[in-house]
């Protein structure tokens, strides 16, 4: 490796988190109250850097390769990204019907909107995730996620709608409950794709101390490693808190498996998009 590869490598392994957390999180936190329309082009941008970073600095280089199965990625990402705008435009409706709506901060700061809504959507959908690896029925959705036999940026937003939609109810319903603003909801739908993003990201990046508190790559890749009892940890979306709680949590560094990912069992993922909505009711769905 010559020695601007190497400082190339370095500096990407440095300035990755920094840079989605600024232009990323924060960026979307600034356009959401008055330039939502912006929030996709971050989304967009975060995306690009993430599969520029994975060529410079992978954690795994193996999978950077891309593989037969970028196709139905690519996919899931446009038709799960689709979902969860129409969501977005559909909180309006919804809190018109909000029993709790003087709970929700609505004379509070912007910020403290966006971080209330991260805390309650954060503890919903992974409670959601929780479930969903000891719910037979839940399972059979989810297997579409843990098929992956790489871990890549892409990877985070692979999932089976049915499954989508089960993980968005847990963490929304109760912030509609609340009568959540359109401005936050809208950050919230651009902070969890930036997040998964990150979470799956086949970047090599250094985050110290905050990486046994965020859920971020080293520490979600043990939950996909191909076994059952062993990937049973570190559910949280944004923070392993709750992990810590429910005594899911693991060390990032506390496995030598991390690079061995997929579903238990030697079960295959099947390629195509279409033979992926319907593996819930295959055999390969059942775990």
């Amino acid at each position: 490796m010559t020695r601007f590869r190497c400082l190339t490598r370095r500096a990407t392994e440095m300035l990755y988190v920094p840079i989605v957390v600024v232009v990323g999180f924060a960026g979307i936190g600034m356009l959401a109250s008055d330039h939502r329309g912006w929030i996709p082009l971050v989304v967009i941008g975060v995306a690009a850097l993430t599969f520029a970073a994975e060529l410079l600095a992978p954690h795994e280089p193996r999978w950077s390769r891309r593989g037969p199965e970028f196709t139905a990625d690519v996919v899931h990402a446009v038709v799960n990204e689709s979902v969860t705008a129409v969501g977005v435009l559909a909180v309006p409706l919804l809190v018109e019907y909000a029993p709790l709506d003087a709970w929700w901060p609505t004379d509070g700061s912007f910020a403290l909107r966006l971080v209330t809504g991260v805390v309650v959507l954060d503890v919903g959908v992974t409670m959601a995730h929780w479930w969903s690896h000891r719910s037979t029925t839940l399972w059979r959705f989810h297997a579409v996620h843990h098929g992956a036999s790489r871990l890549y940026g892409l990877n985070g937003l692979t999932k089976h709608p049915v499954h989508l939609l089960a993980e968005t109810a847990a963490g929304m319903t109760p912030l509609i409950v609340l009568g959540i603003d359109t401005a936050t909801a809208s950050a919230l739908g651009g902070l969890v794709a930036v997040q998964l993003l990150l979470q799956h990201a086949n970047v090599n990046y250094r985050v110290g101390r905050a990486g046994r508190w965020m859920a971020w790559n080293a520490g979600h890749r043990l939950h996909h490693v191909d076994d059952e009892v062993e990937g049973n940890v570190n559910f949280g979306l944004f923070m392993l808190v709750w992990d810590r709680l429910l005594g899911t949590y693991r060390e990032p560094a506390s496995s030598t498996r991390a690079h061995t990912v997929g579903l238990a069992g030697g079960r295959v993922l099947p390629m195509r998009y279409r033979e992926q909505l319907t593996m819930p009711w295959t055999r390969l769905g059942a775990g």
